[in-house]
């Protein structure tokens, strides 16, 4: 079912976008406990992608104002520097 879409992830994943300048930590031992910047990393780039679309409320700057999300989302930290791939 998803072998056809097998080499487009295999050269999405080898795709160099970015680096981090500091550790972004997902350690389950952590976010899953308390609040921690990989985590929060992914909810300020979802609202940041939802809020600059148009508001259906006059005089609002957006429908969105918050992002939450589950912290088992993450799997892996991202270490400081160009060590992981983004």
């Amino acid at each position: 079912m998803l072998e056809p879409y097998r080499q487009e992830v295999i050269k999405a994943g080898e795709e160099y976008i970015g680096i981090s300048k500091v550790l972004l930590e997902a350690s389950h031992k952590i976010c899953r406990l308390k609040e921690c910047n990989m985590v929060n990393t992914i909810a300020d780039s979802f609202l940041a992608y939802y809020a600059d679309r148009n508001s259906t409320i006059p005089g609002a700057w957006s429908d969105v104002n918050a992002a939450v999300v589950n912290a088992g989302i993450t799997r892996t930290s991202i270490q400081q520097g160009g060590q992981n791939k983004l």
